[in-house]
């Protein structure tokens, strides 16, 4: 696609205003206070890069990753939480209702602000890929992040076009920069405080 310079897939998009709690269980980690909770991010191989995300160790995940997924990548806030004074890569981990863990961590990434750039508590964030669970992504959808050079609109006319081509049936429901959904994440707190300065006058 014209002007399209990366493009990727998640289950949630970065500055949504949420993120899940899932426990995970990490074998031999040193003990912390209740569970071990961390946002579980199903991705595709390219949405590391296609955010801008850097690496700080080990490795991005690849096309086989995505064949073949019990590997994860933690982000850096992940390992000062469970792993203060160890190396995570190479560890194995299980997610959720997983106690088996078969999950090899093999990446760390730099911390990212993925409720809002406002939160004052950053989640430990695990990635892992998407095609783990796809039975899960059919019911609760998916998001497509595409970095563009240039008006991102403009390739989003040429993606519904391309879509509509494939399947008529699949609707884009929600589309929005992520300089937009930050503006409108700060627009609720704004708006918040004015009601409270209003309220209180």
């Amino acid at each position: 696609i014209p002007g399209v310079r990366g493009a990727s897939l998640s289950k949630s998009p970065l500055a949504i205003g949420s993120w899940n709690s899932t426990e995970v269980t990490i074998p031999g980690a040193p003990p912390v206070e209740g569970r071990r909770d961390t946002c579980v991010e199903p991705v595709d191989a390219s949405f590391l890069a296609t955010l801008q995300i850097p690496m700080l160790g080990g490795r991005d995940f690849d096309q086989h990753d995505m064949q073949s997924p019990r590997v994860a990548i933690v982000s850096e806030e992940f390992v000062k939480k469970f792993f203060p004074k160890e190396n995570p890569l190479g560890r194995r981990i299980g997610i959720g209702g997983n106690k088996t863990a078969d999950i090899e961590i093999v990446g760390i990434s730099r911390t990212t602000r993925y409720n809002s750039i406002k939160e004052t508590e950053t989640p430990p964030v695990v990635y892992v890929p998407y095609t783990g669970d796809l039975d899960d992504l059919g019911r609760s959808g998916v998001f497509f992040e595409l970095r563009t050079a240039g008006d991102p609109f403009l390739a989003l006319n040429t993606v519904r076009q391309i879509v509509r081509q494939q399947d008529a049936s699949i609707a884009i429901s929600y589309t929005n920069t992520l300089a937009a959904q930050i503006d409108l994440t700060i627009g609720k707190e704004r708006t918040f405080a004015q009601l409270c300065t209003c309220f209180a006058v």
